[in-house]
């Protein structure tokens, strides 16, 4: 049996996406991110889920989602299929987008209820500098799915390749920091358990 909390990001021996269809998935993210643009705030993140006492001091960012009838996700699946032995719940392509345009900003620590785990493929990271930061001591404060940075404890930082498929733990607190301008993660969601995934590892 996994420990879940001992899992923060694997990488997986599954195979680099052709650069055609990182470029068709990543236009269409683009796409998102410049709708993000014109509604410049409609979807802030901190707007949506205030943290109290704390989102005022943190940078602003908007977020979207590429339509899961996309011809970029159409193509993912069927590139996928010989390397992931299980079906495919849900992909999704999220984009975030930094509003500050001189800044940088930050996803505030959460966790993402609606998954045991992903597997997830950055596209394009943000930034130069982009980390993940996990916690592993944190309150159970209540049943929101954000947390004050007072609540978590000290972090573990992981920087996340670019273009390499890992499994991602989003059920511990996690903040991403250093966001530049525009951020998109493919997500896909297998109906497997996490023991499943991981013998797909590289480092197992």
């Amino acid at each position: 049996m996994v420990d879940r909390d001992m899992v923060l990001v694997k990488y997986l021996n599954i195979p680099d996406l052709p650069n055609s269809l990182v470029n068709i998935l990543t236009q269409e993210g683009m796409k998102v991110a410049e709708e993000l643009r014109i509604n410049r705030g409609k979807n802030t993140r901190n707007k949506v889920n205030p943290i109290p006492g704390s989102a005022d001091s943190i940078p602003a960012l908007d977020y979207g989602v590429v339509a899961d009838n996309s011809i970029g996700l159409k193509l993912l699946k069927k590139f996928l299929s010989p390397y992931i032995p299980y079906n495919i719940d849900k992909t999704t392509v999220l984009v975030f987008r930094n509003i500050n345009d001189e800044e940088f900003c930050e996803c505030p620590p959460h966790t993402d209820n609606d998954r045991e785990f992903s597997v997830n493929y950055l596209l394009r990271a943000g930034g130069k500098n982009v980390l993940t930061k996990f916690y592993r001591q944190y309150k159970d404060i209540s049943k929101t799915s954000f947390y004050l940075y007072d609540d978590v404890g000290d972090p573990e930082t992981v920087p996340i390749k670019e273009k390499a498929w890992h499994v991602f733990n989003p059920f511990l607190p996690h903040s991403i920091h250093n966001i530049e301008d525009i951020r998109i993660v493919l997500i896909i969601m297998p109906e497997c358990t996490l023991e499943q995934m991981l013998e797909l590892s590289n480092d197992l």
